[in-house]
């Protein structure tokens, strides 16, 4: 198979099972938990959920409300302590209609095994359920603002509509945004049909249906060897944020030290029979691209072609930009249909291409981090940044 992961949805509600008191607050990046992220509870709480809204297509938002928050937790098959992370909150929207939406939220330690992938899976997830179809259309945005403690990103999937992602240090922690539309995915319902997109009769492929789906997905770098899901290999240079609607897809790769690709798939033609439309986008840093592959010349190129290519080599007619902005490549792709194809980025020397819109990239002054030490009763947790404050509950010792 070509790609890495499946489109993978944690499905962690079990909102009837026995309320077991949770530990709220920070968790402990060693250990092997599957904590829920729920509404922060003060200013300074880390590990939680900010904020999350709707945003209507007129500019105006409104907060999502909490009816049934996530509580309780179980053992797993690997004895683990996974907390329930389902929750239901509910909006209304322009016509003023109470929606519903059940939300999984969860942060896997750096020791945590997935049961699903079988190897130590440090990440966080956050899902939007229960989508109603009319939000595909509708042109409603869904903003949702997380603080976390230790989570060290070496990959972002948005798996939505027109999404976009930010990154904010704080004192003490992490703050991400993630903004995006519902977009109705396909589906295959089985691993046999899913491994017809790698065959020659790709192009017969069909969904077993469509249905609204809305997440996204932090992959941590993690501090153990070989912990990460992804390679480590120059993770310190930056990590790529990627939003597509296929249901597989890999990390990028140099076939050569001018061509990137990006393969990904998912079913040639909808339940409808129409063929399905594709977008993807991906932001990479030229730092992680010059360290990853040293020796490649494609972001020294003033020129890049980016094509939509099937596996029997022929091109599609798709709407592509690529340009570096404040050392970010930033790809875009737009109007290709799937199965199987390969987004392929090649330094060029056609005139008749754009030179590539590039802007200095900011300096930043590089500030000398410290490290104090925080106690709350018998835990103990060591801060470093370059302003170290302990978090909420804990004294510096």
């Amino acid at each position: 198979m070509r790609f890495a992961r499946l489109l993978y949805i944690p499905l962690v509600i079990a909102l009837t099972l026995p309320l077991i008191p949770t530990a709220f607050g920070d968790l402990d990046r060693t250990s092997s938990m599957q904590k829920a992220l729920r509404p922060c509870t003060n200013a300074s709480e880390l590990d939680c959920i900010e904020s999350l809204l709707v945003q209507y297509p007129n500019g105006k938002t409104s907060s999502l409300k909490l009816v049934q928050p996530a509580s309780g937790n179980f053992l797993d098959e690997y004895a683990q302590t996974v907390d329930n992370s389902g929750s239901v909150w509910t909006y209304n929207d322009l016509n003023a209609v109470t929606r519903k939406l059940v939300i999984t939220a969860s942060l896997n330690a750096e020791n945590y095994i997935s049961p699903a992938y079988k190897k130590r899976y440090p990440a966080m997830w956050f899902t939007f359920l229960d989508i109603d179809p009319s939000e595909v259309k509708s042109g409603d945005k869904f903003k949702l603002v997380l603080r976390t403690s230790w989570l060290k990103p070496q990959g972002v999937g948005l798996m939505g509509a027109n999404a976009s992602f930010s990154e904010e240090k704080l004192a003490v922690g992490t703050r991400y945004t993630f903004i995006a539309s519902p977009f109705l995915s396909t589906t295959l319902n089985s691993a046999e049909k899913y491994a017809l997109l790698n065959s020659p009769i790709q192009e017969a492929t069909i969904s077993d249906g469509e249905r609204p789906v809305l997440y996204f997905v932090i992959d941590h770098l993690s501090s153990i060897s070989g912990g990460s899901f992804w390679d480590p290999a120059c993770g310190e240079f930056g990590y790529s944020v990627t939003s597509h609607n296929a249901i597989g897809a890999g990390q990028p790769y140099m076939s050569d030290n001018e061509t990137l690709k990006f393969n990904i798939g998912a079913p040639h033609r909808l339940s409808t029979g129409e063929k399905n439309q594709g977008f993807f986008t991906t932001d990479i840093p030229v730092a992680y691209l010059d360290c990853r592959w040293p020796k490649n010349v494609l972001t020294k190129s003033p020129r890049v072609e980016v094509s939509i290519v099937n596996t029997d080599g022929t091109s599609q007619i798709a709407t592509t930009s690529v340009n570096i902005e404040k050392g970010i490549l930033k790809v875009r792709a737009y109007g290709f249909h799937y199965s199987s194809p390969t987004i392929i980025l090649k330094a060029s020397n056609d005139l008749s291409l754009p030179t590539l819109v590039t802007s200095p990239v900011v300096k930043e002054v590089t500030q000398k981090n410290s490290t104090i030490t925080c106690v709350k009763g018998k835990v103990t947790k060591k801060v470093t940044a370059v302003s170290p404050k302990c978090p909420a509950g804990y004294k510096k010792k």
